[in-house]
This record gives C-alpha cells, structure tokens and sequence, in this order.
C-alpha cells in the first residue's frame, strides 16, 4: 500500500465536498471569480490547500481557464461548465473535474452521461499491470461508440506526493500515445477523458495571448530570483494563478500589469512554465470527467468519485 494512503483519501473527501458546496452556484450569470474564489476558499476553510487554480473552462474551452484578476466574465445562459479542482493535503493530490449543464438541450445531455459513463468503466478495467495504450484505446471506442469524438491530445497523467504531472500521461487516444508503459500497483493516476460535440475527433489550440496559470519548473530555478523563491515557498512547483499573486504577500491590484510583465519574462527566459487557455481547435463544446485512482493488484480504488 502507498505511504500515507489516508491523505490522499482525505484530500479526496475534501474535493467531493467542494463539489457538493459548489453545485447550486453554477448558473447563468454567475461571475467566474466568485465560483474560484468560493471553490479556493471551501478548500482552505476544511484544513487543506489548492493543488492548483480552480479551473473553469466553458463550452468549447476545454481546459486552463481560471479568473485573472479582476475578472467580470460570467457563465452564459446556455453552457457546458467543466469544474477541475484539486487539493493538496500533506502533499497529496486529488485531481478531480465535473461538467455541469446550464440549460442544455437533449445532445448535451447526452455528451455528458456518455463522458460519465466512459470515466466511469475504464476505471473497472484499471489494476497492476494494464498499458497505457490498453487505457486509451478503451476511451476512445467507448468514446465512439456512444456517438462522440476526443480531444485527442489531452488526457490523464501520473500524480505523486506535490507533483501533479508526475511524467506519465495517457491520452484518449492510442493514436498519439508517444511511449507505452505499464500502470503498477501503488501509483495514483487521474483519468480525464474529454468528449467533444461531434462525432469525430479533435484537438485544443492554446490562447497563447491569454495565460492565468504558471508554475515553476523545478526548485534550482527559484535560487535564481528573490521573486520566484518567495512563489516555490508558497507553491513549490505546483500550479499558482496570477491572481493569488495580488495579495497581502504580493502587493495590490494596481501591481497586476507589473506582476504579468514580469511572469512574461520569467516565461522567456525558460524559469517558468505558463498554461495558456486551450479550446477546441474546431470549435465543439467540450465535456470533461476526471478521477484519481489509487491502482491496486487486480483493481482501482476511486480517490475522488464525485456523485452529485
């Protein structure tokens, strides 16, 4: 059994009950920040950390959309609304996202109970020993038999104890899997299958124009700056949100410009990595599910079912 296998359970309960306090506030007109910040702050009241920015990506967004500052975006009237959240707890992760429906029509509906159910099963065929490829591929076909494409490059990952993206991805398609692996028992992984509205497959575009998330890339890069020491104190590599920034510990709102010319050139310069918004290259609405899995011999036990 993996070490300390009861924070990861906690910050799994913790990430369901974010959820649960979320639930009612996804509706049209709803402003953005205020679900992050609602999200963030239910995390913090309950003992443990964001793992990263709350993500809250609508329609064809597919993924990396968090409120900068100051944001006045809010949820239309007609939406796909995928809620990513994580929690950290003693260093361990729950990675976990919901697609909720605002007035959505009979598709839509289906979309999501499709993605749910595609989530749902690959977690069944999970245990010591199954290849990524055997993971994707079973994705993929449940994903096309219900009637609907992939976003082809995104997917799970492999997560360890303060390292989200441990390394290991898994795509939703065998097509673009780059290294076959086997999964092992005691690894925690997240399984995040993307469904798109259409039949056919599809891949995201960054918005390269519009970056709210960045991490450091590793802890020798942040000796090099006083600016990104203080950030690897608070964050060590995990994601952070421009916004977290505008704080006590960082300054006012007027230092918004400042802090953003200075994450660009941080960027440049290779010392940080920067998540643009990604969207659907050719336009589909989006729906994503996402759970991490502790894989065990002949089985997988869900850290972060979330049943609403």
């Amino acid at each position: 059994m993996i070490k300390d296998i009861e924070d990861w359970r906690k910050a799994g309960e913790i990430l369901e009950s974010v959820f649960k306090n979320i639930r009612s506030n996804i509706k049209a007109g709803k402003k953005i920040i205020d679900l992050c910040l609602q999200i963030e702050k239910k995390i913090i009241d309950m003992g443990a950390k964001p793992a990263f920015p709350a993500n809250i990506s609508v329609n064809n967004v597919a993924a990396h959309y968090t409120s900068p500052p100051a944001d006045l975006t809010t949820l239309p009237s007609n939406a796909l609304v995928k809620v990513d959240i994580g929690v950290l707890v003693n260093g361990a992760i729950a990675d976990a996202a919901y697609t909720f429906i605002i007035n959505g029509n009979k598709y839509l509906h289906r979309l999501v109970k499709a993605n749910m159910e595609v989530l749902d099963s690959v977690v069944e065929i999970i245990k010591d020993g199954i290849k990524l490829s055997q993971i994707s591929r079973f994705i993929w076909e449940k994903s096309h038999e219900a009637g609907f494409g992939v976003l082809v490059d995104l997917g799970g990952h492999e997560i360890k104890k303060h390292v989200l993206h441990a390394g290991m991805f898994i795509p939703n398609s065998p097509k673009v899997l780059r290294r076959d692996r086997k999964i092992k028992e005691g690894m925690i992984i997240a399984i995040e299958p993307f469904l798109v509205s259409s039949a056919n497959d599809s891949y995201s575009i960054h918005v390269h124009d519009r970056v709210y998330i960045f991490s450091i890339k590793q802890k020798l890069v942040a000796k090099k700056d006083r600016f990104l020491a203080s950030i690897y104190k608070n964050f060590r590599t995990l994601p952070f949100a421009l916004r977290w920034l505008i704080s006590s510990h960082y300054g006012s709102h007027k230092y918004v410009s400042i802090l953003e010319k200075k994450l660009m050139y941080l960027m440049s310069k290779g010392l940080i990595n920067g998540y643009p918004v990604l969207v659907d290259a050719k336009g589909n609405w989006v729906s994503q599910f996402e759970y991490t899995v502790l894989v065990k011999k002949s089985s997988a036990e869900v850290l972060t079912k979330i049943k609403l």
